[in-house]
This record gives C-alpha cells, structure tokens and sequence, in this order.
C-alpha cells in the first residue's frame, strides 16, 4: 500500500462510527464484481484500471455516525462510505450504493445527487458537495458513480 493510502486508511478511523469494514484486492487483467450486499454497497472494476501485472486494494468502510457538514437543502440518503484506494487507478471504478427514497416517476431522479468530501487530515470533520454524475434508475434502491480517487461519498435528496 501507498504511503498515502496507508495515512488515509489511518485518518478514516477517527471520522465516524464504523459499522463494517471490507478490503478488496483488484487486478488490473479482468474484470471484477464486488457485492457487499449487508451494507448496501457495490462495486465494479472494469478491465484496464490498472496494468496487468498490478493489484491494488480498495477499502471501503460504512459509517453510521460522524461529524459531517451536507450543502444546504441536502438530506443525507444513504450510508457514509469511506473508500481509500491503495494506489493511483488508470481509470473509473463504479460503485453502487443502496439509498432509502423511493423512486416512483422520473421526475424523482433529478432530485438525487450523489455527494463527495475529501479527505483533510487537519480535521476529524467531513464537509460534503454535490458531485454531477450520478445515476438513479425509477424503482431501483441503488445509484450508480463512477470514482478514481479515495474520499467519502453518500447519496442525497435535494430539497426544493
């Protein structure tokens, strides 16, 4: 693991309450499906995202509980996921992650936006952002995001 990856995964102690954690090891030379379908959290990594002969870890770690600071008009959806990815990726990973709306029309959907904090290590506090790119499907409990980089995401509501 990376010195950087080894500090973030240090720093994702002290940032909420965790309620599980799960280490994958990803390889550059095949596709790869991940389902940890107790917390509500998927992932996807397409051939490519790093040479063939290399593997890197992806951690994931699901928080109930921290001190997070949401946009204004934003209602938090889903579980807090720290993801720290061990070394720098050739390209996207997706991940899944379950939320609670139900999402009857497609007139919901442009209410869904996923969220994003970076990592700061001068702080035990996360200050969220609306990040584009999202997917949300009607009636699906999951959205869908494409990623490269370690942080913590969740999903939220937007209020009008």
């Amino acid at each position: 693991m990376s010195e950087e990856g080894a500090q973030k995964k240090e720093e994702k102690k002290h940032r909420g309450t965790v309620a599980a954690e799960i280490t994958y090891v990803i390889q550059g030379d095949r596709d790869q499906f991940y389902d940890w379908d107790t917390y509500g959290f998927k992932l996807t990594v397409p051939h490519g995202v790093l040479p063939p002969d290399e593997t890197c870890e992806v951690t994931i770690t699901a928080l109930v509980g921290g001190k997070y600071h949401f946009p204004p008009g934003a209602d938090m959806t889903s579980v807090v996921y720290d993801i720290v990815i061990s070394k720098p990726l050739l390209k996207d990973i997706i991940i899944e992650m379950q939320h609670c709306v139900a999402l009857k029309v497609e007139g919901h959907l442009k209410a869904m936006s996923y969220g994003y904090a970076p990592y700061d290590s001068s702080t035990i506090e996360s200050w969220f952002e609306y990040v584009d790119g999202g997917v949300f499907h009607v009636n699906s409990r999951y959205g869908s995001f494409h990623i490269s980089k370690s942080g913590s995401f969740c999903i939220f509501v937007k209020r009008h």
